[in-house]
């Protein structure tokens, strides 16, 4: 198995006032449309979610990595925290193909709200991991060789999601402000 781990975190300044910003991101449906290369396959209740996080790698293999998650919504001390979900649904099985690796993993994140002169300060962290089946054209390598190769792609993608996450957030709530202002 090869195992990844990608985490990262970000502080950024988030245009509106603690509560608005607050109940914008508690939306949970909503906030994980807005992070790349994820996406939701399935809603198990209000709170909880599977969601796919999909992508090509080595311009060769498409990952595929499904997590479920839940959400705790702590108002009181502005926290959002979105935690590994054990779902009663059917388990992904872990397997590789030729082109394709497929299995289950872990996806974490929270976030702290806090005022801000310009709006809200949000500190954000997330993380993703994953045991993965070796594919073939690589079973031949060492396990260390392997597994810094992937985590070394994981982080890379770790940063793209929590760039792209930040700029898609903000510009849908200015995007949804607009619309409530015409």
């Amino acid at each position: 198995m090869i195992n990844i781990t990608g985490s990262t975190k970000r502080s950024f300044i988030f245009p509106a006032d603690l509560d608005a910003a607050f109940e914008f991101f508690s939306d949970i449906g909503r906030i994980l449309h807005y992070l790349p290369h994820t996406s939701i396959v399935k809603k198990h209740n209000e709170q909880s979610y599977r969601m796919l996080y999909r992508t090509a790698e080595l311009n060769l293999y498409r990952v595929s990595i499904y997590c479920d998650l839940t959400a705790d919504i702590d108002q009181k001390n502005h926290c959002l925290r979105i935690k590994p979900y054990q779902a009663t649904s059917q388990p992904i099985h872990a397997k590789a193909g030729l082109y394709y690796l497929i299995s289950q993993g872990l996806f974490s994140s929270m976030s702290t709200f806090k005022p801000a002169q310009e709006g809200t300060q949000v500190d954000y962290e997330l993380e993703l991991a994953s045991d993965m089946p070796v594919p073939f054209a690589i079973q031949f390598m060492p396990d260390g060789i392997v597994d810094s190769i992937a985590s070394s792609i994981m982080q890379k993608r770790m940063q793209e999601i929590i760039d792209g996450f930040i700029a898609r957030s903000i510009r849908a709530y200015r995007q949804l402000n607009q619309e409530y202002n015409k």
